[in-house]
């Protein structure tokens, strides 16, 4: 026996709380009847650590669809209007030296392809890559804050340390579990050094990567990050005692491990002004 769905089953939009039991809701009900429904939380949230902010964001719920031969095209959103004035709002008024946004998709490598065999669709690419003019507002809003700005990323299948602006950086660390990309699935970018990402030049310090002949049995290269904020340092003034002093000027310091030997690859170090 085939289940018949609720006749008002769809996603809401609440438009006014009317009272403590009526809600206005957008689009309206097509039926006038009796029915349980769940309202749902948003997913992106802030957690402040010491003199540190994380903003982690929601790059799915409200994804408005791209369109590969018009990564400028204006009006779309990766956030949404209500998350993207969240995130505005809450980045204004910290007191944090230092921002973590966390995407869990890449911001200035494009993701265009797959880690295997699979064909991507035509209009494949889970980056901002394309969402250009919300990606350029983003960084022209970072930039105006004066303050660090880190993007960590990981749906690429590599680690990346890319310099977006003197203030703007971003993070991706990866793959954990899973084969690692090659460079023809991250739109065939460089290595290392300049990168034209779709207008915007940026500098790739350093990267894994993987040549797009190297077999896929052998794309098994995890990395992971690990992110140390120096703060202060201690000079005690009595043995088996500590004093701990603050840095006028705190640094933040990248590190990317092999996953396997446990070897740092690579080390990058930001100061705050």
């Amino acid at each position: 026996m085939m289940k018949v769905a609720a006749p008002n089953s769809r996603v809401y939009r609440i438009v006014d709380i009317i009272d403590g039991t009526r809600l206005r809701i957008y689009p309206p009900a097509n039926h006038d009847s009796m029915a349980s429904y769940s309202i749902g939380q948003v997913s992106h949230f802030k957690k402040p650590i010491s003199n540190a902010d994380f903003f982690f964001l929601d790059t799915r719920s409200h994804r408005m669809m791209h369109d590969v031969k018009q990564p400028s095209k204006k009006g779309i959103s990766m956030l949404g209007i209500a998350q993207k004035n969240w995130l505005k709002r809450e980045m204004e008024s910290s007191q944090g030296d230092f921002f973590f946004v966390i995407s869990s998709v890449n911001f200035t490598i494009p993701h265009v392809g797959t880690t295997g065999p699979v064909v991507a669709g035509k209009n494949k690419d889970d980056a901002w890559t394309v969402f250009l003019e919300e990606r350029e507002e983003l960084i022209r809003f970072w930039d105006s804050l004066g303050k660090p700005v880190f993007v960590l990323t990981g749906d690429l299948h590599n680690s990346l340390a890319i310099k977006v602006t003197n203030n703007v950086w971003e993070f991706a660390s990866g793959g954990h579990n899973s084969t690692n990309h090659p460079l023809s699935s991250e739109g065939n970018r460089p290595t290392n050094g300049l990168f034209n990402s779709q207008g915007r030049k940026v500098e790739i310090l350093w990267s894994s990567f993987m040549q797009s002949d190297t077999p896929n049995q052998l794309r098994n290269r995890p990395i992971y990050c690990v992110v140390q904020v120096n703060n202060v340092f201690n000079n005690p003034v009595q043995s088996d005692t500590d004093r701990w002093v603050a840095y006028k000027h705190p640094q933040i310091i990248f590190q990317y491990y092999d996953g396997l030997t446990a070897d740092l690859l690579y080390a990058e170090s930001i100061i705050a002004p």
